[in-house]
């Protein structure tokens, strides 16, 4: 049983089932897989339950019930843009950055009258060490993190704009990655 979900109701049919029976005996400490499949309409968070009811052999026990949740988050990959920023240490680089949201206007669901809201995570390395100096030398905030769904033309692309200020107390070259989710 899929239920509505945060932004999405089960009614849009984002999450389906592909058992194929709806009832299935299973022996003491046996393992059912339940496969579904996620196919989202919009791009966003989608989340529905999945919910598994047991009945006992013993009738005083009842009906069983459990409720797995499941959460679905549609991506669309960018990986040609990548961008460099670098100083000397102990030095001060501050620039605002427009990051182009390509196939933004093809998106299907999208109020034409409505906005939509973006955030961000930094993904830093895995080393802690590395991790940390780059927790101190870089701040970065989205500054523009709204955009219009009404229609653009053909050479507009919309852009979101981020305040990237990086401060490096010492000398050290490090990769991350950007992740925006709507």
């Amino acid at each position: 049983d899929a239920e509505g979900g945060e932004s999405v109701s089960s009614a849009a049919g984002e999450f389906r089932l592909l058992v194929r029976q709806s009832e299935v005996e299973l022996a003491p400490f046996a393992q059912l897989h339940v496969p579904f499949l996620f196919i989202p309409r919009v791009i966003g968070k989608c989340a529905a339950a999945l919910v598994v009811e047991g009945r006992s052999p013993d009738s005083s026990l009842g009906v069983l019930t459990w409720r797995f949740p499941i959460v679905g988050i549609t991506e669309v990959t960018v990986t040609d843009v990548m961008l460099s920023f670098s100083c000397r240490a102990r030095e001060t680089v501050s620039e605002t950055l427009a990051l182009p949201v390509p196939g933004f206007d093809t998106i299907p669901g999208l109020d034409p009258e409505g906005e939509s809201e973006f955030d961000f995570e930094l993904v830093p390395p895995e080393d802690p060490v590395a991790a940390a100096k780059l927790d101190k030398a870089l701040d970065m905030q989205l500054v523009k993190n709204v955009l219009s769904n009404a229609p653009r033309s053909s050479d507009s692309t919309p852009s979101l704009e981020f305040s990237v200020l990086l401060q490096p107390l010492v000398m050290f070259t490090e990769t991350v990655e950007l992740i925006v989710t709507k």
